[in-house]
């Protein structure tokens, strides 16, 4: 093979369209049916006899010499791509196998041109989700609710380690200004308890729903490699379009806007995590009561009162009865 790749045959080197293997490497096509014919019928010269090495290039069983196909292979000039539509084949039955160092190249190239660090939520971004529930495997068995994480991830052909070294989410206010800090639950591969993360990713998860069209700052202080950085970015979740009624703690009435669509909202707690689960509402006669959930903790409602009056709903999470008022309305 090393002498036959060092001069083939001008019979054997494809000049048009056609089908072609590439034996000799990258770059010089042998015609099909001359590579072909030459697996049907190997000269005595190229079967393997117990040489150092071999190759299997015909069948994935005939044993062709090594240094035969070496001798092939050397001195080849390179060809320009092929510029031919057409059928290719590959150069071994079952395909060739590759060393991973052969392929290095094509993988660092790309990856050493995309980002070092990638932050979700996006930094600006304006339509987040602000809860997580349900995900197999739950990366946090022991809760049902929380906020939709935080989380960093490191090009690993950047960097080789980061730590996570503090944290903060900060709920803004009117003014656009810090208000509330809110509680966050870090995991990384050392905490995950299902194995799932790897060395360059963390996640923090709010211990709390993050609610409707409000805005955030998250602070992050991480070491990567041998540096301290900081990191800061902001986010806002997920507006719902509607007029929004929040129930507190204490809540036993509230008013609506007559025949238009109103989100309420009852943020969950560790007693009750999916308040919205089951509830039950009773209308008075020619009232009409539309509802469609948004998550366990938000539903739409759209409550038609010809006659103004209110609408009880009965929350089974706690037993609590809310009256919903239309806000003053002429009768």
């Amino acid at each position: 093979m090393t002498r036959l790749c060092a001069s083939p045959p001008k019979s054997a080197i494809l000049t048009g369209p056609g089908p072609y293997y590439e034996t000799c490497g990258p770059g010089t096509r042998i015609r099909a049916d001359w590579w072909r014919e030459l697996c049907a019928n190997p000269p005595d010269e190229a079967l393997y006899v117990g040489s150092d090495h071999y190759y299997t290039l015909c069948d994935g069983q005939t044993k062709i010499d090594g240094a035969w196909l070496e001798k092939f292979c050397e001195g080849l000039p390179p060809s320009a791509d092929y510029p031919y539509s057409g059928d290719s084949v590959e150069p071994c039955h079952h395909g060739p196998r590759l060393h991973a160092e052969s392929l290095e190249p094509l993988d660092v190239a790309p990856a050493n041109r995309q980002v070092r660090t990638l932050l979700w939520p996006p930094p600006g971004a304006k339509d987040v989700v602000p809860a997580f529930y349900d995900e197999e495997p739950d990366p946090l068995p022991d809760r049902e609710v929380s906020g939709n994480p935080l989380s960093v991830q490191l090009n690993p052909r950047q960097v080789a380690d980061v730590q996570l070294l503090d944290y903060a989410l900060w709920r803004l206010g009117p003014s656009g200004k810090p208000a509330r800090k809110i509680t966050l639950l870090p995991l990384n591969a050392n905490s995950d308890p299902h194995g799932e993360f790897g060395h360059l990713e963390l996640a923090l998860f709010s211990t709390e729903h993050l609610g409707w069209g409000i805005s955030y700052l998250a602070r992050l202080r991480v070491r990567i490699d041998a540096s301290t950085e900081n990191l800061s970015w902001g986010f806002t979740t997920r507006s719902l379009g509607h007029p929004l009624r929040v129930v507190g703690p204490d809540t036993d009435r509230m008013t609506f806007p007559p025949s238009r669509p109103f989100a309420l909202f009852i943020p969950p707690t560790e007693k009750e995590p999916r308040p919205l689960r089951s509830y039950s509402y009773l209308a008075p006669i020619m009232t009409t009561v539309q509802v469609s959930a948004v998550d366990y903790s938000t539903a739409i409602f759209t409550i038609e009162s010809p006659l103004c009056q209110a609408v009880d709903l009965k929350l089974a999470s706690d037993r609590r009865i809310i009256e919903l008022a239309p806000e003053p309305c002429r009768l």
